[in-house]
């Protein structure tokens, strides 16, 4: 039986500033403090809108959801189906 916590990866990409963020679900309320830091640390380009993004990113994952760039992905594929199955010659 494995024991080992499950990681959650959260990338986040701002004004050309990429934060990473890596835990395990037990963890997730230290997470969402360390997102309300760095939006009140002075010298970086992290807001508290960004915090919110990242909480709520943050959130779903620990649900087991999709986050928005997979659900983008996966509508584009649907529209690039339909496009194929349309205008094929």
């Amino acid at each position: 039986m494995d024991t080992t916590p499950e990681l959650l990866v959260l990338i986040y990409e701002r004004c050309g500033h990429r934060y990473h963020w890596l835990w395990s679900i037990d963890h997730t309320d230290e997470l969402l403090r360390s997102f309300g830091r760095f939006a009140c640390h002075p010298d970086l380009e992290f807001t508290w809108w960004d915090a919110h993004k990242c909480s709520a990113i943050a959130r779903k994952l620990v649900q087991g959801g999709t986050t928005t760039r997979k659900r983008r992905q996966r509508r584009r594929g649907r529209n690039h189906q339909r496009w194929n199955r349309f205008h094929d010659f």
